[in-house]
């Protein structure tokens, strides 16, 4: 890896945050941490930290940093650093960092590739007609196989932010939130606005749409992150026993973001029928590209159009399981409960309000 920074504490903080996202992705396995962090590092061909203002292509995009993922999971970094930075910026710049590093992290581990999936089995990837387009994970998104084109910029930039915040928030003691006590468990489950001291971005102000996602996708309604993380364990892969014996991924979309996004296609699809997850990433990449633009404003009614999408898929996919055996009543309740939760206060956060009627019809 090439490494170019304008002052000793880029270089330090550069390596310390690097050291959480590896702790955050492979516990406290160090034999693990070294190699994942050795092959991480190899893909990670060059980085370049500049003073602050000193990079116009940054200032001109408005971006605080900016991965180049140059295929087979390699990758560039560019981003501002501390020089020229006031302190008060401090947080936002580890916050910069951390979520730089993760977009490269995710691009290395994806291991998703034609007709495999990432334990190896093997797997159909032609979605609807045979005539349609062959899909593979790209990093945290989903490309098409012939054309190139990308899907899931919403999701993956949102959950490179919220695994930036959960990263700093369970190991730097440095870093400053708004409330004592925030930790993976406040993170994932409250809005960004009651726990967090950064400038809100576009990003952040779509975090709540990729928290409703996670929570569609759990499969372990007491689960404790930040238990699971002091103690040790890594929470992208973290595996639970139901009590029928099933053993199955303790959250399938944090498992799909990080190693393997067609994962996530296929249970998506099989509930919603076939492209209905490319379907949902158009409708999400549409609301990014709003948020994100200096001319547009989000539109609620697309919101909206996701709001009534995702709750179907978790009421199939939860009635589904508890068929099966692998869902209790209680897992049912709980999970329904922190689904809720994150969905009633979608509505005053992006105005896309629902009529009883309308509820009734999800």
């Amino acid at each position: 890896m090439e490494l170019k920074y304008a002052c000793k504490k880029d270089k330090e903080e550069f390596f310390k945050i690097f050291q959480y996202n590896m702790k955050l992705l492979c516990g406290d396995n160090q034999a693990k941490k070294n190699a994942v962090g050795k092959e991480i590092l190899e893909a990670l061909k060059k980085v370049e930290i500049v003073p602050n203002g000193a990079n116009e292509t940054l200032d001109k995009e408005r971006l605080e940093g900016n991965t180049i993922i140059t295929g087979a999971g390699n990758s560039e970094i560019y981003m501002k650093g501390f020089k020229s930075t006031p302190e008060f910026m401090y947080n936002e710049r580890k916050h910069t960092f951390s979520h730089e590093l993760w977009h490269a992290i995710y691009a290395k581990m994806n291991r998703s590739k034609d007709g495999v999936n990432s334990e190896g089995k093997k797997r159909i990837l032609w979605v609807g007609k045979s005539n349609e387009p062959f899909y593979f994970g790209a990093g945290a998104a989903i490309a098409e196989r012939d054309t190139g084109k990308r899907y899931g910029k919403l999701f993956e930039e949102t959950m490179m932010d919220i695994k930036a915040s959960i990263s700093l928030a369970e190991f730097d003691s440095e870093y400053q939130m708004k409330k004592p006590g925030v930790n993976t468990d406040v993170i994932l489950s409250e809005h960004i606005d009651k726990w967090s001291n950064n400038d809100q971005s576009g990003y952040s102000a779509l975090s709540s749409i990729t928290r409703l996602m996670i929570a569609a996708f759990a499969n372990e309604p007491d689960l404790n992150y930040h238990s699971c993380i002091q103690n040790g364990a890594p929470i992208d892969d973290l595996k639970v026993k139901k009590s029928n014996g099933t053993i199955m991924y303790a959250n399938d979309f944090l498992y799909g973001m990080m190693y393997d996004p067609i994962f996530i296609m296929e249970e998506y699809d099989k509930y919603m029928g076939d492209e209905a997850y490319i379907n949902l990433l158009k409708t999400t990449d549409s609301i990014y590209e709003q948020e994100t633009s200096l001319n547009e404003k989000m539109d609620p009614k697309l919101v909206k159009q996701v709001m009534s999408e995702i709750p179907k898929f978790a009421n199939l996919r939860t009635t589904d399981l508890k068929r099966k055996g692998v869902f209790t009543d209680s897992d049912i309740n709980k999970l329904s409960s922190k689904f809720n939760r994150i969905w009633n206060s979608m509505q005053n956060e992006y105005k896309a309000y629902f009529s009883q009627e309308e509820i009734r019809n999800i």
